[in-house]
């Protein structure tokens, strides 16, 4: 390793600075998405998103609306938490799992154009992927 480097390498980690682009992890604009899942999650519904400020509603394919909150957790990282309720219907043990893995959040890889490559994880357990695929900025958009 160069001097140059370590040098780099201890302010990165001793600032947060990062000294990848920066600007590919802004905020999710207002506006009209579509949401395509990768082909190796079958699992996985596409469906379209609009988005207004710290809110969002999701239309599926299906016709079902449903509505929720945007909370961005740091540059490239947010949850989106929809405002319907959960049955409670999990033991203890099921619980207790399910806290352990944190909350589910989308990590922005990256920013080409209109498209919004992202990966679905978990805020404690940031290694693993339970989806991946592309937020597609719908053209007749007006950015309020």
């Amino acid at each position: 390793m160069t001097r140059w480097t370590a040098i780099l390498v201890f302010v990165s980690l001793t600032t947060g600075t990062s000294f990848t682009t920066i600007d590919r992890c802004e905020y999710l604009k207002n506006g009209k998405y579509k949401v395509k899942f990768d082909s190796e999650f079958p699992a996985y519904s596409d469906y379209e998103l609009q988005i207004y400020g710290n809110t969002y509603s999701k239309l599926t394919k299906e016709g079902e609306k449903i509505k929720g909150t945007l909370e961005r957790i740091s540059d490239c990282l947010f949850s989106m938490d929809d405002i319907i309720p959960e049955p409670d219907s999990q033991t203890e043990l099921g619980k207790t799992l399910k806290s352990s893995f944190g909350k589910s959040c989308i990590e922005v890889k990256s920013v080409h154009g209109d498209s919004i490559y992202f990966r679905t994880t978990y805020t404690g357990n940031l290694h693993i992927t339970t989806n991946e695929g592309v937020l597609v900025r719908m053209k007749d958009n007006t950015t309020k």
